[in-house]
């Protein structure tokens, strides 16, 4: 099964999940902010997959380092916008561990930044800083939600 299968079956299955949690309330409201998070989940995971290449390219190549730049900051706007989405209250504690992980990589953004701005980005630099890790930090996240709406059936 390739990666975007699996990452659409689980987004598809979170938002069962986030569906199926509510008890009675607004079930319109978990349904929407299934759809935010799952939209936004599958951003981390294409921004980490594709920011490897992108910045070994950008290390030799002025274009690519605009367009390396340009994903950084197109991310770091996703960030920001879902850190203001309101979450259900059955996923309050799930939406701030994304929005904390998420803040790890926004710095590791910031880091690229300021390293394309002096300059400075060079294959030694892409190979040590890896977004995966941050991803996989936000993936976690998905994970124990996904744990939490197995225990409420």
């Amino acid at each position: 099964m390739n990666l975007k299968l699996k990452v659409f079956s689980f987004l598809c299955l979170l938002a069962f999940i986030l569906a199926g949690c509510s008890s009675g309330g607004d079930e319109q409201g978990v349904g929407e902010y299934a759809g935010e998070a799952s939209e936004y989940m599958e951003k981390v995971a294409d921004f980490a997959r594709d920011i490897p290449e992108k910045a070994e390219k950008a290390a030799n190549d002025e274009q690519a380092k605009q367009e390396l730049k340009d994903s950084l900051k197109e991310m770091k706007q996703e960030i920001n916008e879902f850190g203001k989405v309101q979450a259900p209250e059955i996923a309050g504690d799930f939406h701030k561990e994304i929005v904390d992980n998420s803040k790890i990589l926004k710095e590791k953004i910031d880091d690229y930044l300021e390293r394309i701005d002096k300059g400075d980005i060079n294959e030694d630099f892409v190979e040590k800083e890896d977004f995966s890790k941050a991803s996989d930090k936000i993936k976690e996240s998905f994970n124990k939600l996904k744990e939490l709406g197995e225990t409420e059936k």
